[in-house]
């Protein structure tokens, strides 16, 4: 008996596209095809694996990662246009690289290779229905990742998406692609920085507690009598005469 392959997980798809590719491959077609590699190798791939997710498949125009929580889905598809935008800042309005991104969460059908299922073919209507360089989300994403990013959400109503009996409820994700790029670079410690900053938090709370308790004991320790007044200097003698053993105060200090 031949034993089945396939898993059932609840997972959120995204689902990427660039805009205008059949386009952009007709005016030239090796600047895209290497563009997009690029894209793959550079950007797509180690941002969806650091927020914990897997490209299952290339589709030649775009492609479909999986995450563990919508969470993580939307963090990498932030990040994922703020990088596409920073990366085709330079080149022509015409042939810049934007991709459009849908998300869903939901149960999902797992073959190698491939994911199947309605909330995979609702985050691909989703992925139509977004802005070039924009996310559309359903109102499962949104409700699950609201207060978790400093990003506003657009309601767009519940759309009626092809081949899908119910309507959607959809979400824009605004957000701004140099702030949050700026944001996230900040963030990012350099080596070190953190064992340095955690060393020089530590003194700090150090001195303050000090400094607090020093006071506390001087001034506000009801058992700290006041310390009686200092005896009157007694007169001192004449300083002994430094040049009957040979060296002055001069050659002294010079030295």
């Amino acid at each position: 008996m031949r034993q089945s392959t396939e898993q059932r997980r609840l997972l959120a798809v995204l689902v990427a596209d660039i805009v205008g590719y059949s386009r952009l491959m007709a005016e030239n077609e090796a600047d895209t095809f290497y563009r997009v590699k690029d894209l793959q190798s550079s950007l797509i791939t180690p941002t969806t694996e650091r927020n914990h997710g897997r490209v299952v498949k290339w589709t030649g125009d775009g492609f479909i990662g999986t995450f563990d929580s919508a969470v993580d889905a939307v963090r990498a598809a932030i990040e994922l246009q703020s990088g596409v935008a920073a990366a085709g800042a330079s080149s022509p309005e015409d042939r810049r690289i934007r991709f459009r991104i849908g998300i869903n969460t939901g149960d999902v059908i797992i073959v190698p290779g491939d994911v199947y299922g309605d909330t995979v073919n609702v985050a691909a209507r989703l992925q139509t229905l977004a802005e070039p360089g924009g996310i559309c989300i359903s109102t499962g994403v949104r409700d699950a990742v609201r207060g978790k990013f400093s990003v506003e959400f657009e309601n767009r109503g519940e759309l009626s998406v092809k081949n899908i009996p119910d309507p959607v409820g959809t979400f824009n994700v605004i957000f701004d692609p140099i702030a949050w790029t700026m944001g996230r670079d900040a963030a990012r410690p350099k080596p070190g920085a953190g064992n340095r900053r955690n060393r020089l938090a530590a003194a700090l709370v150090l001195l303050v507690a000090a400094a607090t308790g020093v006071g506390w004991y001087l001034l506000g320790n009801p058992h700290n009598p006041s310390p009686a007044p200092a005896p009157p200097a007694e007169p001192t003698s004449p300083s002994p005469d430094l040049g009957s053993a040979g060296m002055t105060t001069s050659s002294w200090r010079e030295e």
